[in-house]
C-alpha cells in the first residue's frame, strides 16, 4: 500500500462514497473492506448533514463495495459518473465515480404506516415485500417510495 500511494499520492482519488443515514454497523463493514485491500486508501473524509463522504482511491473498488452493500444492507444504491479528464498517453477517457448509498429507516420485521394504514415489512430485495396488517393482503413497494412515507 505504501508503494501505491508514493506513486498516486495520498491525496489521489478516483471516486467518492456517499454513506446516508449509516448505521455504525455499515460504517465498521466499509472500513474493513477498505483496510482489506492493499490497493485502496481514502485520500479524505468528510462528514456530511445526515451521514459521512468518503473519497477512494478506485473506481473499480468503489463500484464493487457498492453492490456488496445493497446485497448485505436494506438501502438504496445509486451510482454516477462524471467525466475527469482523457489519459495523456492512451487517449482514454477517465471519470470519477459517485456512490451513494442510502440506508432504510426500517427492516425486515417492522411494522410502518403509509396513508393511515399498517403494513409489516416482509423482504427487502430490489422491491419491498410488505403485508397489510388489516386486510392481509401482499404488496410489492419501491424502497425509494416506501422511504418517503416512513420519515
Amino acid at each position: 500500500m505504501v508503494a501505491r500511494i508514493e506513486e498516486k499520492g495520498p491525496k489521489y482519488f478516483e471516486g467518492k462514497l456517499q454513506l446516508r443515514n449509516p448505521t455504525p454497523e455499515v460504517v465498521n463493514y466499509v472500513r474493513k473492506k477498505i483496510a482489506q485491500d492493499k490497493h485502496v486508501w481514502i485520500a479524505k473524509e468528510e462528514k456530511a448533514k445526515n451521514g459521512i463522504d468518503l473519497w477512494l482511491s478506485s473506481n473499480k473498488f468503489l463500484l464493487d463495495l457498492g453492490k456488496k452493500l445493497k446485497k448485505r444492507f436494506a438501502g438504496i444504491l445509486k451510482t454516477s459518473k462524471k467525466l475527469h479528464t482523457q489519459h495523456k498517453i492512451t487517449s482514454k477517457l477517465l471519470y470519477r465515480v459517485t456512490v451513494l448509498f442510502r440506508c432504510l429507516d426500517f427492516r425486515k420485521g417492522d411494522i410502518i404506516e403509509v396513508n393511515g394504514e399498517k403494513l409489516k415489512v416482509m423482504d427487502i430485495s430490489k422491491q419491498v415485500m410488505v403485508k397489510n396488517l388489516s386486510t392481509g393482503k401482499k404488496e410489492r413497494w419501491k424502497p425509494e417510495v416506501l422511504e418517503r412515507y416512513v420519515r
